[in-house]
């Protein structure tokens, strides 16, 4: 890849999905495109049927329909070789923090299964609103000069997503050069899971959402975790410190 050193390969990956709920929406498509350190890219991209029927609403965006993945397979028969293209890489996307990260762990976690997420993950869209907010269309026009073709296919989008991050690296002369760099810089330094629930203020934990949006967990009321566990609010990332929290035990920084 131009301009981004690598320490190690980078998956970069895009998922399509019945909805945006990251507890209940499940993958239909999913599409990755790993970047070997001698530059060498190798591909994988598959549909999933959800188990379930796609909303209208979904196949209006992406186009995939309950007909197109009747006889794909169960996310369960591809969850392996997921895990494997994911191995000892980097990660990279396009909103892969707050959407296709939390969703894809989610369906490993039904699976029983997992990807390691103490790695560096380049996410185009957190570099995109820190110095130029706008979505994914207007990033590939803004940085590219082009026209995002098939938006909303899973590998279009992934491609996408690469020629954006090749385009920042161009504009950005002070944008750091590695996985590792990048993901420090536009990440949250207080966050303490990827989807941002949970953050550090003043030392303790706090919530970022809902009726107790900035409120210490130490000063909620323990109801409130059954619930946040029940409808699985938090990531698998972060769910040990509400049940955590649930028990009476509360971290501090």
């Amino acid at each position: 890849m131009n301009f981004l050193k690598l320490q190690r390969p980078i998956v970069f990956f895009d998922l399509e999905t019945t909805g945006v709920d990251i507890q209940e929406d499940r993958i239909v498509q999913f599409a990755a495109i790993r970047i070997n350190l001698d530059g060498t890219r190798s591909h994988l991209k598959t549909y999933v049927n959800p188990g379930r029927s796609i909303p209208a609403e979904a196949t209006e965006i992406h186009g995939i329909t309950d007909e197109m993945v009747a006889n794909e397979p169960p996310f369960s028969e591809i969850a392996d070789p997921v895990c494997s293209f994911f191995a000892g890489c980097d990660i990279g996307g396009y909103n892969v923090v707050k959407f296709d990260i939390p969703i894809l762990l989610n369906e490993l976690l039904r699976c029983r299964k997992s990807i390691s997420l103490d790695v560096a993950i380049v996410d185009a869209c957190q570099i995109f609103y820190k110095r130029e907010p706008r979505d994914l269309e207007s990033a590939v026009k803004f940085y590219t000069d082009g026209e995002h073709v098939d938006a909303h296919d899973a590998m279009a989008d992934v491609e996408a997503t690469i020629a954006v991050l090749e385009g920042q690296l161009r504009r950005y002369d002070d944008l750091p050069r590695t996985p590792r760099e990048i993901f420090d810089e536009v990440r949250d330094p207080d966050a303490i899971d990827l989807a941002g629930k949970l953050r550090w203020e003043n030392g303790k934990v706090v919530l970022t959402f809902g009726k107790n949006k900035g409120r210490p967990l130490d000063t909620i009321d323990r109801s409130y975790f059954s619930w946040m566990l029940s409808k699985q609010v938090v990531g698998p990332d972060a769910e040990h410190i509400i049940r955590d929290a649930l028990r009476g035990k509360f971290y501090n920084k």
